[in-house]
């Protein structure tokens, strides 16, 4: 082969290649290999090989190997990027040899993996995923009928007027069954996220339904709910919805604490409707912010929460076609004024004509009634 045509080859493979001296120098290097590593040519001529890796003994390990290994077996080598990245690098390495047989040069061939590696990484979870799914699915699916009889006879003895004692006992019981059964709920979304079913709900009645059915808890907290709508109707599961509304009403009523206040708003914007849940706490620590969403991750001491509340109110969200984000009203560092969660539906076009008619009847309404 022409020296013309062989440089043409390096120039263009697709592969990284080099050559390097034995303790390290470049001699050689091809525009591919810049390209996985972000440095140019001449950056790499002056830093050395060393500079590619994670550890700079490493490459030391590596050379003291080489020989034990089979002939021609590629490495799988982390290589820090020029902008500090990591990436996983596949090495094929030769060695050119002198008349006593000790190594001058070595040439290598590169390939950027790390794609791989994170697809190879996503199908591993989603496998231990659907392992824990079903394992989660079968529990869930037997602790329901005790929990439904516990809360059932549980209900009953309170009807009766009891000595202050056992009521306060039977309270206890019933709340925790409830808490039980809330955490069997959010399991069983979590490993079932199949298709919702949606219909026309009005927000004014889900805030109620929601608001009827917390008014207990958030009495106990001292946490005073307040509901802001203009009459929008949603295009949702009612049922999801209403679990999206109670974890994220619930996260912050315990974030706000003791006379703390949150509220529910829902208004229409363009061709989404917003529902924002607001608080007056002490809001979100930066470190925590990135990761509020990812399943079973939880600040809550253990035995007070699962980490699944706001994954699977993701989840639904999603399921809707929606987005939700997390966010501090004002910097933490600044004092902090709360968190604000906002949740975005679409407004299927039919929604829309039907939510503006109802609005339009209720203004009618409300004009004849002040006639």
């Amino acid at each position: 082969m022409s020296e013309d045509r062989y440089r043409s080859v390096v120039d263009n493979s697709p592969y990284g290649i080099y050559r390097v001296t034995y303790d390290g120098q470049f001699i050689t290097v091809n525009p591919a290999l810049c390209k996985i590593v972000g440095y140019t040519a001449d950056e790499l001529f002056a830093a050395g090989i060393a500079a590619l890796y994670v550890n700079a003994h490493e490459r030391h390990r590596w050379v003291s190997a080489f020989d034990a290994r089979p002939h021609g077996t590629p490495v799988d080598v982390p290589w820090r990027r020029k902008d500090g990245n990591i990436i996983m690098t596949r090495v094929w390495v030769y060695a050119d040899r002198d008349e006593q047989g000790r190594i001058v040069y070595f040439d290598g061939y590169v390939e950027d993996v790390t794609p791989q590696r994170a697809t190879e990484q996503a199908l591993r979870q989603a496998e231990k995923l659907a392992a824990l799914g079903q394992l989660v699915s079968g529990v869930a699916h037997e602790l329901n009928n005790p929990l439904s009889a516990i809360l059932l006879f549980t209900e009953d003895l309170l009807s009766v007027e009891r000595p202050d004692d056992e009521s306060e006992a039977l309270t206890i019981i019933a709340q925790q069954a409830k808490r039980s059964r809330a955490i069997v709920r959010d399991l069983l979304t979590f490993v079932r996220r199949g298709e919702v079913t949606r219909a026309p709900v009005a927000a004014r009645v889900l805030l109620e339904h929601v608001s009827r059915a917390l008014l207990p808890q958030l009495g106990e907290l001292g946490v005073e709910l307040r509901l802001e709508t203009n009459g929008e109707l949603l295009h949702v599961d009612q049922a999801a919805m209403e679990q999206v509304l109670t974890n994220l009403v619930v996260n912050a009523a315990q974030a706000t604490g003791g006379n703390g206040s949150v509220c529910v708003r829902v208004r229409s914007e363009a061709t989404m409707h917003l529902i924002e849940v607001e608080d007056d706490g002490p809001g979100i620590p930066p470190d925590v912010l990135p990761r509020i969403f990812e399943p079973f991750f939880t600040t809550k001491p253990s035995g007070q929460g699962t980490g699944l509340g706001l994954s699977v109110t993701m989840g639904i969200v999603q399921q809707h076609g929606g987005t939700i984000v997390a966010e501090n009203r004002c910097p933490v560092s600044d004092g902090g004024s709360g968190a604000r969660f906002t949740v975005r539906l679409p407004a299927p076009a039919r929604a829309v004509a039907i939510a503006d008619q109802a609005i339009a009847e209720d203004a009618i309404a409300d004009g004849q009634s002040a006639a």
